[in-house]
């Protein structure tokens, strides 16, 4: 798991291609504030290829925050749902990106997956 928002997004665009985004096209940027500076992150998504920049260029979706709450939600401490609906991240733009690029971040860390809760049939065969 990523210890920063920057590990993660390296970690995303080290990545070939990712499926979940196959037909994708659009821009997001990331403003992060931390010390009352503000970083911006550009994210280029191309039918599943993801590239970064640093660059502070307009784009389909933009996200306003403060950078340790994207390190919380790289970590999977934060959901970007809830602090968009909590006013903790301002998002202008097409939410559907914002939606799918959130989708990419991990679950908490203790979560588990549903699946693994299933109960064996009776008689316990499966």
């Amino acid at each position: 798991m990523s210890a920063s928002i920057e590990e993660f997004l390296g970690e995303l665009a080290d990545c070939p291609y990712l499926q979940r985004l196959a037909r994708v096209d659009g821009t997001v940027r990331l403003d992060l504030t931390e010390d009352g500076q503000i970083h911006h992150w550009h994210i280029t998504i191309t039918s599943g290829k993801i590239t970064l920049s640093r660059e502070n260029r307009p784009a389909d979706c933009v996200l306003h925050g403060d950078k340790a709450l994207l390190d919380a939600a790289a970590r999977g401490e934060r959901n970007l749902t809830t602090a968009w609906l909590t006013r903790n991240l301002v998002l202008e733009g097409r939410v559907e990106l914002f939606r799918l690029l959130e989708r990419l971040f991990p679950g908490p860390p203790a979560a588990r997956n549903p699946r693994d809760l299933v109960l064996p049939p009776p008689g316990g065969q499966s």
